[in-house]
């Protein structure tokens, strides 16, 4: 790979990572597309689209998103680099195979209605974080509440 076709790739992942992460609202969730939730009659999202990523690529960009997504929203990931990435993984592989990130811990349905409130971050996720400290995926925690037992 040339050193201009690298440039290009890497500014084409910075572009989908920004337009990603430009929040229309700030996250409540109200579904403004800050974390990927949007409720306007636009239906997909950048996690959505397809992609012309290679599945390493797109798990450096869930990466990416995830650990803005905690700061953005006082959490930190699962400090434990094996099940993180494993579940990072399962996301990119998700969205590959179904066109969405849907959480790799969660069986989908086939109704799309129903699948929606699964892909990440799901629908439960701030519940069992309250709750539990931490997301069913174990992808985002409380802070303090990793290495803590519940």
């Amino acid at each position: 790979m040339t050193d201009d076709t690298s440039k290009k790739q890497k500014e084409s992942i910075a572009g989908r990572f920004k337009r990603l992460l430009a929040p229309e609202s700030d996250c409540g969730c109200g579904g403004g597309g800050c974390c990927g939730n949007v409720k306007s009659d636009r239906k997909r999202n950048m996690a959505d689209e397809p992609t012309t990523l290679t599945e390493d690529e797109l798990v450096d960009e869930i990466r990416a998103w995830a650990e803005q997504y905690a700061r953005d929203h006082d959490l930190v990931l699962n400090p434990d680099e094996r099940v993180r990435n494993a579940v990072i993984r399962g996301l990119a592989r998700n969205q590959l195979r179904y066109g969405r990130r849907y959480c790799p811990c969660r069986i989908r349905k086939g109704v799309p209605e129903e699948d929606a409130k699964i892909a990440c971050p799901c629908v439960y996720h701030r519940d069992e974080i309250a709750s539990e400290g931490k997301c069913h995926c174990n992808l985002f925690f409380r802070k303090g509440a990793v290495g803590r037992e519940e």
